[in-house]
């Protein structure tokens, strides 16, 4: 009876962790799909434990001992060709760029094919170079919880390549030192962290050969927990500045694995009784716990995950390099149940959006003049509500009034503000019968990114960013290039070197990091601009009425300076209505639009953006 209720148990298991891995995979390989466009140019590194050609037809039979380096590029179809190259120098010649690199360890049931097309998720997600270090821990043939213990042991033999890809990795950050390394190991991957910890601690080394990284990161370990605190001091005094675990209460896999194979807790579960004082414990048990994902393993690699307050921008900044933001209540808060070093990741919370009267007034003021909204195009609208605001004051700080909520403020304006109230309240007035709340929630989206909707970080504190996101939801369309635009370089870095000018900023110093790896993102990317000397009369015959114009600027650091609305003027010229600093209001520029440009002493080119009809809002 024994034997048979045994049976059963294992057979359950084997149920229960397989349908739970194959969801992942299957989700991890949509994920590489959907961003296997923006990957087309990404290469990724791959230091392979076992012959590439071989292991897909004998698995585990197929292991050698040699270190295999691949290089594996995504085609336009979304598979990846496989390149073998000689050394170590030679993969990471191919795959430098100017990113930040991040090594990962993977977890259990990954063959090399899905190990590679899901690597994916990190270049384009995360925006890094990825190394992946791939151990044999799949096999086509036999049973699943036999194949998961061979796994455990063929940790053992592959500790001595990994110390060596540990030391060449050491070298490739020494020689490139504006790259920031991050370590990560995944389920468990994560026994190679507690492997290759006593292996260090049992033989000679040398300080040169251990990498330094930024970040180590434990991540949903499988692994036991109770004697981790000894390893993981061990490696993070040799490998690490920041050490991290992430864990979940609820995950169904590591339930499962402790359950019906490993036979005790695993330190991803949360609930542990040792702990280090050097590492941070993330908690996501919080916030997964009323989502889709409450039982998640992967939960850095989810698509709709990502979409959930937080997680993103955690992941993000790890896996960069960087530190994410403790005590925060819009991010990560000490956890008060436990002695040691704890957080949970946590929801922000939901904000209101913050007006006066006055602000009410204003908008139904500028709605009512508005004649059957409906039936006008959407740059008739965009040019009556531009026209509109005419003489409202321009302040720089018209937003960051009320820390309570996000601010609707239509008695002041900024550059950039008036394009956006202007473009919410033409998409409210066409499509949501000019109400209000919908207006304001319009404003929320086109404001801040990532559907955090926090504070002053997660703005789109740069135009640029700004076009981008609004041309992902379809509001507005670019069309620079179509009118002869170039192809240019920008620098990202006004905010950063201004910081000590910004309330927000020298209230939150430890937000500079975060900012910083925006703007070195925003810097990679190439942008089209018509310069400034090429603007001519046979652009401005290709602008209408109503089209919102960007204009690139000399001033260093900065993409876009002043931002407007095309406007036709009584005289047939194109002008242009705009939040001026220097008249302190919203005017229509006197001069016409290419004799503002010319007679300019900043600006250097100018971006043109078309508005886009809407199928339903």
């Amino acid at each position: 009876m024994m034997k048979l209720l045994t049976h059963y148990f294992n057979l359950l298991a084997l149920f229960i962790v397989v349908i739970i891995c194959c969801s992942s995979s299957f989700s991890s390989k949509l994920m590489a799909q959907a961003y296997s466009d923006t990957t087309n140019q990404r290469n990724i590194a791959v230091v392979c434990m076992y012959n590439y050609n071989d292991a897909l037809e004998t698995g585990l039979s197929s292991i050698d001992t040699v270190l295999h380096y691949l290089v594996a590029k995504c085609n336009r179809q979304g598979k990846y060709d496989i390149e073998e190259v000689p050394h170590f120098d030679t993969m990471m010649q191919k795959v430098k760029t100017d990113r930040n690199l991040l090594c990962f360890v993977h977890g259990f049931n990954s063959n090399i094919d899905e190990i590679i097309e899901n690597s994916a998720l990190f270049t384009a997600a995360y925006d890094v170079d990825l190394l992946v270090f791939a151990w044999p821990s799949y096999e086509t043939k036999g049973k699943y919880i036999r194949n998961y213990k061979q796994s455990r042991e063929n940790v053992i033999y592959c500790i001595p390549n990994f110390s060596k890809t540990m030391s060449q990795v050491a070298k490739y950050l020494r020689t490139n030192e504006d790259v920031r390394g991050t370590l990560m190991f995944n389920s468990l991957g994560n026994l190679f962290a507690k492997k290759y910890a006593q292996y260090l601690i049992n033989n000679v080394y040398d300080k040169n050969d251990f990498p330094q990284f930024e970040n180590v990161i434990l991540n949903a370990p499988c692994i036991f927990e109770r004697d981790h605190d000894i390893w993981s001091d061990m490696l993070n005094r040799m490998t690490a500045k920041h050490f991290y675990v992430t864990q979940n209460g609820n995950d169904g896999v590591l339930k499962a694995a402790s359950i019906f194979i490993e036979g005790g807790p695993l330190l991803g579960q949360a609930d542990i009784v040792t702990h280090s004082e050097k590492l941070k414990y993330i908690d996501f048990t919080e916030i997964l716990k009323n989502s889709p994902y409450k039982k998640a393993h992967g939960y850095y690699e989810e698509r709709n995950l990502l979409e959930i307050p937080n997680t993103f921008t955690f992941y993000y900044l790890i896996l960069n390099g960087y530190t994410p933001y403790f005590n925060d209540t819009t991010f990560c808060i000490k956890r008060t149940d436990v002695p040691y070093d704890a957080y949970k990741l946590v929801q922000p919370k939901p904000l209101t959006p913050c007006f006066t009267a006055r602000d009410r007034f204003l908008y139904d003021s500028i709605y009512h003049l508005l004649k059957k909204p409906k039936r006008q195009s959407i740059n008739e609208l965009m040019t009556t509500i531009a026209e509109a605001q005419i003489g409202t004051p321009f302040v720089k700080t018209c937003i960051d009034q009320n820390s309570k909520g996000f601010v609707i403020n239509l008695h002041e304006t900024n550059h950039l503000r008036f394009v956006e109230n202007s473009l919410a309240m033409m998409l409210t007035a066409k499509y949501d019968h000019g109400n209000f709340k919908d207006f304001c929630s319009l404003v929320q989206q086109l404001r801040y990114n990532k559907k955090t909707f926090s504070n002053f970080l997660y703005r789109h504190l740069y135009s640029s960013s700004w076009i981008r996101s609004a041309e992902i939801v379809r509001f507005i369309d670019e069309i620079t290039f179509e009118l002869g635009g170039e192809m240019y370089k920008q620098d990202f870095s006004y905010i950063t070197t201004h910081a000590d000018h910004i309330p927000q900023l020298i209230k939150h110093p430890e937000y500079l990091e975060y900012i910083s790896s925006i703007e070195n993102q925003l810097s990679r990317d190439s942008y089209f601009f018509i310069p400034k000397e090429k603007f001519d009369e046979a652009c401005i015959e290709k602008i209408e009425s109503g089209d919102l114009l960007f204009f690139t600027t000399t001033i260093k650091g900065l993409d876009i300076e002043i931002q407007g609305v095309a406007y036709q003027k009584d005289d047939q010229q194109m002008g242009l209505i705009h939040a001026s600093l220097e008249a302190k209001k919203v005017v229509l520029e006197e001069e016409s639009l290419l004799e503002f440009v010319k007679n300019s002493e900043t600006i250097s080119g100018v971006r043109v953006v078309k508005l886009l009809e809407q199928n339903k809002h």
